[in-house]
């Protein structure tokens, strides 16, 4: 009954149940909120009072029984101290939209993933082509007894990734 309200109402101000609880209504614990939203139990009148007193232009019509705009109207020097929309605004269209634009940020990040993926792929490729290409020198195993190949080249390699530069550039003694 009130929890997709008070989700919606939330979501609208830009905050997290967690803020909204401790932050906005001076909750102890956000718990309570939490499981308003989750339908655990209704709140009682004297929270969904305690809303409409700590949410400057929130429609205590629309928290109690869900008719009208989310925000009455309001001035605002009464808001000052909370965000809010302006009269007018359909909150319902700004939860739509953010829900489109987390879904694009989540789709990019995928993208992006894949991309850097792509790349270290690429770079794993380019050292064993630079290892196959200047050849193995030293011949050593691990724990495991597998047989391990390292040259100096990919010493350098392993230098140059950690920015090691001034490492390869120190004098060196020659290993008969």
């Amino acid at each position: 009954m009130y929890s997709r309200r008070i989700k919606e109402l939330v979501e609208a101000l830009g905050e997290t149940p967690s803020y909204f609880a401790t932050k906005r209504l001076g909750l102890k614990a956000p718990v309570k909120v939490y499981d308003w939203i989750a339908e655990k139990y209704q709140p009682k009148a004297d929270s969904l009072e305690l809303i409409v007193q700590k949410v400057p232009g929130l429609s205590r019509e629309w928290l109690f029984n869900g008719r009208g705009a989310m925000f009455a109207d309001v001035e605002l020097s009464e808001a000052a101290d909370a965000p809010t929309l302006p009269v007018g605004v359909d909150a319902s269209k700004l939860i739509e939209e953010n829900a489109k634009l987390r879904e694009k940020v989540s789709s990019l990040e995928k993208a992006l993933k894949r991309e850097i993926d792509a790349k270290e792929k690429i770079d794993a490729e380019r050292v064993m082509l630079l290892q196959s290409v200047l050849g193995k020198s030293e011949v050593g195993s691990d724990a495991s007894g597998e047989e391990i190949q390292q040259t100096e080249a990919d010493n350098q390699l392993l230098l140059l990734q950690f920015g090691l530069e001034k490492a390869l550039k120190a004098p060196r003694k020659k290993n008969d």
